[in-house]
């Protein structure tokens, strides 16, 4: 469900136009993962992380939940730049789609984002991820199974 529909209770339905009286509250989920990689940034992102890209455990390995680029201020991603650069490693960490694989940059999942998301696909993927930030108080080993 993608969320409900509120009113004030002495409101009516004006067909055409959007009223402060009627409101969408969207349904919305919260994901911690292990940051194992990010794509570089393009435009105005270009010297920093266009997006982190996300993994959840499955077991003793990752599993690829996807990727998030929206959510950010400059200096969180200036930060998550610094704190990821020193982690850099050749090969993921987890499967990933060729589509992210080619450009991505991979880290040693030694940090927890946090994620808003709407859903997840058949595929167990995010859907409309925006960025919360990272989760300092948490480890790699402490994330449930997504």
């Amino acid at each position: 469900m993608g969320g409900i529909i509120a009113k004030r209770v002495d409101s009516i339905y004006q067909p055409g136009q959007r009223s402060q009286a009627w409101i969408k509250i969207k349904n919305e989920l919260l994901l911690e993962a292990a940051i194992i990689g990010w794509k570089p940034g393009q435009g105005r992102r270009q010297d920093t992380v266009g997006s982190p890209v996300l993994a959840g455990p499955d077991g003793e390995r990752f599993r690829y939940v996807g990727k998030v680029g929206t959510g950010f201020t400059n200096r969180m991603l200036h930060d998550l730049a610094a704190r990821l650069a020193p982690t850099r490693q050749d090969t993921p960490p987890a499967e990933v789609p060729r589509a992210v694989a080619w450009i991505a940059v991979w880290v040693t999942p030694r940090f927890v984002g946090g994620v808003i998301y709407s859903e997840m696909t058949q595929h167990s993927i995010l859907r409309y991820p925006r960025w919360r930030g990272i989760r300092d108080e948490k480890t790699v080993q402490s994330i449930s199974n997504t």
